[in-house]
This record gives C-alpha cells, sequence and structure tokens, in this order.
C-alpha cells in the first residue's frame, strides 16, 4: 500500500530544495560579482526579525529531511553546525536532497 502524504509531499520537497539550490548559487554570484566577502551574505538578513540565510537554509532542509524521515518511518540525524561558507551550505542541500530522493525509491 503507498503512503498518499509521502507521494504528495516529497516531490514539493524535491522542488524546494532545487529552488533553494539556485538560490544558493545566486547568492554566491552576487558575492563574487560585487566583491563581498560571502560570510556577509550568509549572515545577512533582509528583516531584523528574520532568520539569517544560512538558518533558512538549515531550517528548509531540516524540514524536508525529518518530515521524509518520519514518513519512511526512520531515525534522522540532526544537522551540524555548518559555519558560514556557502560551499558547505550548498553541500548540506544536497545532502538532504539525497536523503529525500533515497526515502522515496523505498
Amino acid at each position: 500500500m503507498t503512503n498518499a502524504v509521502f507521494e504528495f509531499s516529497v516531490p514539493i520537497f524535491d522542488r524546494h530544495l532545487k529552488i533553494l539550490s539556485k538560490l544558493v548559487e545566486t547568492a554566491k554570484t552576487y558575492a563574487n560579482d560585487r566583491e563581498i566577502e560571502p560570510a556577509m551574505v550568509i549572515i545577512s538578513r533582509l528583516y531584523p526579525d528574520m532568520f539569517t540565510f544560512a538558518e533558512q537554509i538549515r531550517s528548509a532542509c531540516n524540514t524536508a529531511k525529518r518530515s521524509t524521515a518520519r514518513l519512511v518511518g526512520l531515525a534522522f540525524a540532526s544537522i551540524s553546525e555548518y559555519g558560514r561558507v556557502i560551499r558547505r551550505l550548498a553541500g548540506a542541500h544536497r545532502r538532504c536532497f539525497g536523503i529525500s530522493r533515497n526515502a522515496s525509491r523505498k
């Protein structure tokens, strides 16, 4: 028997994580074009009560990973502290996307 919630939610997580990956690349390009230190983009907030860019990425990845794990019945591991480097944030997204994609194959 298929899990309808899984079938509706995992493709949405995949799509959102792909968009997030493009946003990380856009932020990297923005920082390079304007000769801004990438760390400044990562710790930036658009508004004072918002998460930083790094925290938003971490939150999106945690939501997708933990929700998918719960739907499949797996224990989920916490994402460790990534630091303030865009490459690491992009890597975190790829790991999260891989977890989501692997769970959908089971």
